[in-house]
Parts: structure tokens; sequence; C-alpha cells
């Protein structure tokens, strides 16, 4: 549900058009300065990392927070895109409830290490960025 609804809130949210590209397995973590990590707890938990650069990390939390980007100040950039994890996330949530499953959020990690999981990279109209999915 995390990956299918990316797009949609990419575009929806922040007017980002983006593509979600083939899974692999990560390597090593991308070269990215935003790494905001999110817990989804159910029978088995996920974290979904979202890492992406200056640019795709701006728009989207300025987006989030419904101010312009040049108003938005930089310590203001990691909680937009924490608060972007959690609608998506909540949104993913209540589609896994409606078929039984019962999932809950935790504390978004503004300083993720990434070590393992699937990587998901993007492709933007706005920046780079990337999705890692690790179970727990």
């Amino acid at each position: 549900y995390l990956i299918a609804l990316f797009p949609r809130f990419c575009l929806r949210v922040a007017q980002i058009t983006v593509k979600v590209g083939a899974a692999r397995v990560l390597d090593e973590a991308p070269p990215f300065p935003v790494r905001v990590a999110l817990p989804v707890y159910a029978h088995r938990g996920v974290e979904v990392t979202l890492v992406g650069d200056r640019a795709f990390s701006r728009r989207l939390a300025a987006a989030t927070a419904g101010v312009s980007e040049p108003l938005l100040e930089d310590e203001l950039v990691l909680d937009g895109v924490g608060e972007f994890l959690n609608m998506l996330a909540g949104n993913a949530i209540s589609a896994l409830e409606r078929e039984g499953v019962v999932a809950s959020l935790g504390v978004p990690d503004y300083d993720a290490e990434l070590s393992d999981g699937w990587l998901f990279p993007l492709a933007s109209s706005v920046g780079r960025a990337a999705l890692v999915l690790a179970q727990f």
C-alpha cells in the first residue's frame, strides 16, 4: 500500500510527479542529505524511509506544511517530510484495517541510518529521492 499510494500522494500534496522504480536490495545508503524513517507496527513491522535531495525534500515539506518554499526554514524540512510520511502511512494503515490487519504508527526518526531493506528509486519531476522499506 505504501508503494502504491506514494505517487498519488506526491502529486496531490506537492504537485511532484513520481514514478516508483523496481525494488532492489539496499547495498548502500543513497547519498541524500534528508533521511526520515517511520516505523509501522503490525504482525510484521516495516520501517519506511524517505531519502531525498534538498530540492525534493524542500518542495515536499513546504507543500505538507502549507507554506511557500522560500519561507520554509531549513529545520522544518525534516518535520514536513515526517508529516508527509505520517499521512502516507496513515492512509496505508486505513486500507490494511479494512482487510482486518491491525497496525499503528511509531515516531519519525529524523536521522535514519540505513543498513538493510529494499530500495525503490524514484523518478521525480523535482529533485531526486528514494524509498526504503525494511522489515523488523
